[in-house]
């Protein structure tokens, strides 16, 4: 049971960050939108980009302990 706690609160908390991190990002855009006429096509280009980039870097992670099998059977 308290392994279903702990789960549950470390799941909690990676999304809690992931939430944190985009509303970061849109407040950021908002205000490049606001004070330096940023367009909003452009905004949201960026964001995208960020946040595509952040979720592709931190997949791609999860494959580098394979990367020294790699290395190996090559």
């Amino acid at each position: 049971m308290s392994k279903g706690h702990v789960a549950g609160l470390c799941y909690g908390g990676s999304n809690c960050l992931t939430m944190n991190f985009n509303s970061i990002i849109f407040y950021i855009g908002a205000i490049f939108l606001r004070d330096h006429g940023l367009s909003t096509d452009d905004m949201f280009t960026s964001t995208f980009a960020i946040m595509y980039s952040a979720m592709s870097i931190g997949e791609s992670t999860t494959m580098l302990a394979d990367v020294g099998l790699a290395k190996n059977a090559a």
